[in-house]
């Protein structure tokens, strides 16, 4: 793939579900997540957990940052996702929006070193990828830092006993 197909079109949840898959089995170390509030039927399954789990578990420098804007509304859509986070506490660090960031619905998952799959909105049906575009992953990753370093623990998603 060259930088000319990106950002390729995913249409639909099937397609974007198995593309996040396949980003997971390709990623050898960081995991960064922007989630509205994991969607069940992208983040909900157990195909998904097994994947983020062997991902996690295959390296040791392999970590999740997962950044939420519903933390609540996250952990009763992802039980599965909330008990690999209670069962990898040093793999998978979560955190919540702070409130003026909030108004973001996008969500984006950054496979390193040069994967981002991004929906605008998390009612939508379409999404994009960008695999061989270094400044977009780049530009991508540095947003993703900006509202990490801002946000606050979701100490809800290690808690919670759902």
């Amino acid at each position: 793939m060259s930088a000319a197909d990106d950002p390729r079109l995913i249409e639909g949840r099937a397609a974007l579900r198995e593309t996040l898959l396949e980003a997971l089995l390709q990623t050898p170390r960081t995991i960064d997540l922007l989630s509205y509030a994991l969607e069940p039927a992208l983040y909900g399954s157990a195909e998904f957990a097994d994947a983020l789990k062997r991902c996690l578990l295959a390296s040791e420098q392999a970590r999740l940052r997962l950044l939420l804007n519903q933390v609540q509304l996250a952990a009763q859509n992802a039980p599965r996702l909330l008990d690999l986070i209670q069962r990898l506490p040093s793999r998978i660090e979560c955190r919540s929006l702070d409130e003026p960031d909030r108004v973001r619905l996008e969500e984006r998952l950054i496979a390193a070193p040069d994967c981002v799959i991004e929906r605008v909105a998390p009612e939508a049906l379409q999404a994009r990828i960008w695999r061989a575009d270094p400044a977009s992953v780049r530009i991508k990753r540095q947003h993703f830092e900006a509202l990490w370093v801002r946000a606050s623990a979701a100490t809800e998603m290690r808690s919670l006993g759902l």
